[in-house]
């Protein structure tokens, strides 16, 4: 066999997985929607395929603190936005969600990644403020049902704080599905105590709801009071990178070589 055959094995072996699945990125930052200050705030619903759902969320575009920029979604109420299938496949070694939320005591700033059947939302992973904690769940199957994965109280801003806007991560490991939390309140991240190595073993590839990965297609606020506020939700799925499968076709290439030269002998 050639050596540029064999090149061409190995660069086939090393990046063909890669080129069957592709890393996922969808954001929702708000801005692209109509938006008002206090006192003129917009209805979301009808904007930029959000349909609200229960009670009243509106688009302000006066409130810039941490991870608040531009336009943030405030109210309480419940909204969905269907992006079509994300995409996301068992190639996939990392998932994460974030958004930024409203985190005072009292606030109930949230909001998950799912699938929307175009009827029913079925919640996957669900995450934010809830009133006196951080908080994350998953989704148990029913419509709009979670089940609590973990919560703390650890850095949760306390009675009498100033105002406070937090950025909420959950990033899950696909090969073991344990997850971590980490939390920045504009002082730097941190993993709060009790929510590092979670388990999302609930989550997984296969059945006809929100847990089944595969299935993701929807954003949902799921906001309580009126002064709760949401920003920048982010969903991120990621594959090995590629420099892991060239250095085994590498590897594979020098192996294949020095069986070539030994038979030379």
């Amino acid at each position: 066999m050639r050596i540029t055959n064999l090149l061409s094995i190995v660069v086939v072996l090393a990046f063909g997985a890669s080129a069957q699945a592709a890393n996922v990125r969808v954001l929702e930052n708000f801005d692209s929607l109509n938006g008002g200050p206090s006192g003129a705030f917009v209805d979301l619903n009808g904007q930029g395929g959000w349909n609200v759902t229960g009670g009243t969320l509106e688009v302000r575009n006066d409130f810039q603190l941490n991870g608040f920029d531009g336009n943030i979604v405030q109210g309480g109420g419940q909204a969905v936005r269907d992006f079509g299938n994300f995409g996301v496949s068992e190639r996939h070694s990392q998932i994460s969600f974030s958004l930024s939320a409203r985190s005072n005591p009292g606030r109930f700033s949230r909001a998950s990644v799912g699938f929307f059947d175009g009827a029913n939302y079925f919640p996957g992973i669900l995450v934010g403020a809830t009133n006196t904690e951080w908080a994350v769940s998953i989704g148990n199957g029913a419509v709009n049902g979670v089940t609590t994965v973990g919560s703390s109280t650890d850095g949760y801003p306390g009675v009498g704080d100033p105002l406070t806007v937090a950025d909420i991560s959950v990033t899950i490991d696909l090969s073991t599905f344990l997850g971590t939390v980490t939390v920045d309140t504009g002082s730097g991240a941190f993993v709060p105590a009790g929510l590092s190595d979670l388990d999302f073993s609930g989550l997984g590839f296969t059945g006809v709801d929100g847990r089944n990965l595969s299935n993701l297609n929807a954003f949902r606020i799921r906001n309580l009071n009126f002064l709760d506020g949401v920003d920048n939700l982010l969903f991120v799925a990621t594959i090995p990178e590629p420099s892991t499968g060239l250095l085994l076709g590498v590897g594979l290439f020098g192996l294949v070589m020095r069986r070539k030269t030994r038979s030379r002998v």
